[in-house]
């Protein structure tokens, strides 16, 4: 139940951030710490783990990329979007060991 609640919201992500024409750039599959950071009034909500690191580096990727939309194979798997994106391309990851692979959609050139 988890996993389709995951694979919902991912899919739901997607589609919203590349209607409304924003890049965005979905990893998953690792787990991330996320809350309230600081002390007294001094706080700030954040997220924290390697998946946030790697959506980060993806979505820096979609601008050199020109895509409006670059995710992991294992989000697009889990958003059931993997097939209508064609085949993933590897990609170095700065701070992963392994490349990652990922699929592009939406490429504005």
């Amino acid at each position: 139940m988890v996993a389709d609640l995951e694979a919902g919201l991912v899919a739901a992500v997607v589609a919203g951030l590349a209607e409304a024409g924003l890049a965005a750039a979905p990893d998953g599959g690792a787990a991330a710490a996320v809350g309230e950071v600081g002390y007294l009034e001094t706080t700030t909500f954040t997220a924290i783990g390697e998946v946030v690191n790697t959506a980060s580096r993806l979505q820096d990727h979609s601008k050199k990329a020109s895509a409006r939309l670059v995710l992991s194979l294992f989000a697009a798997q889990q958003a059931g979007a993997a097939e209508a994106l064609g085949a993933p391309e590897m990609l170095a990851v700065r701070g992963r060991t392994e490349p990652l692979a990922v699929l592009y959609a939406a490429r504005t050139a």
